[in-house]
């Protein structure tokens, strides 16, 4: 079941990438995800289970050796029986040697993977993180069923921030200590958001939240500020478009768009 889990959830996150994303299947794909992480941790228990029953087949109600017809079958069907056991003894010390040596080698290869460094590319990765999926998870059962929001109409009806004008720069400067400069990130309206000697080399992008249907507001833009100092890194701040005189994936695209363009900058990902 782990090994069908594990096949099942990249065959899913491959036809998603294939898919619209308004079409794609990321709740199935993130509960199988989630599945297979379980799965996966019972192929060892599996394959020493089924050598050790290879092993004492024989004690918990193997086949047993039919009496011999005669005194000369006695000894070859005594060898017979001995070869066999030998054989299945030998191939259940297999079996779990390679369950070991199978989860060994997938540890290692996971360990050097996390500590090699991050070829550069332009690209999302395809697949999302473990705490991606279980954080996607959350927000899927708590708006599915404790606080569901059915329609665009009744999310634009949410309480919204009340401050959503744009500072002024010298406003900024005064209050935060930050400097904010417009950009234009592949046609994207974006803030250029930095703290007083942070560097230009770091860079955040912070996706504001408001489900898709808020603007960014003063609020968000003193939380990159001080993100900016403490990180020492400049903040980037898209705002995207916005429901519902631009439905989804409008936004999304539109942070996509950012994210590509920084790495058309060359910041590092």
């Amino acid at each position: 079941m782990g090994l069908l889990l594990v096949v099942g959830r990249s065959v899913l996150w491959c036809v998603n990438a294939l898919l619209p994303i308004a079409s794609a299947l990321y709740g199935t794909a993130a509960i199988l995800d989630m599945l297979a992480v379980l799965g996966v941790s019972f192929w060892l228990l599996w394959l020493l289970l089924l050598g050790l029953r290879l092993v004492t087949r024989d004690a918990i109600g193997g086949t047993r050796a039919p009496p011999a017809a005669a005194g000369d079958r006695t000894g070859t069907m005594s060898g017979t029986m001995q070869r066999r056991r030998v054989l299945r003894g030998a191939l259940g010390l297999g079996v779990g040697l390679a369950g070991v040596v199978f989860v060994g080698a997938r540890t290692g290869f996971a360990i050097a993977a996390s500590a090699a460094p991050q070829l550069a590319g332009d690209d999302i990765p395809a697949e999302p993180s473990l705490i991606a999926v279980g954080y996607y998870l959350l927000h899927l059962f708590f708006f599915k069923l404790i606080h569901p929001i059915n329609s665009i109409a009744v999310l634009v009806r949410q309480p919204s921030p009340t401050d959503t004008t744009p500072p002024l720069p010298a406003v900024a400067m005064a209050q935060l200590g930050v400097t904010i400069e417009q950009l234009d990130a592949n046609g994207i309206p974006a803030e250029r958001i930095s703290a007083p000697g942070a560097s230009s080399r770091r860079w955040l992008l912070c996706i504001h939240g408001g489900g898709w249907a808020v603007p960014a507001s003063n609020d968000h833009r003193a939380f990159v500020g001080r993100l900016s100092k403490a990180m020492d890194a400049t903040g980037l701040l898209p705002n995207y478009r916005l429901i519902p005189e631009h439905p989804f994936p409008a936004a999304l695209d539109d942070c996509v768009s950012t994210y590509r363009w920084l790495r058309q900058q060359g910041v590092p990902a």
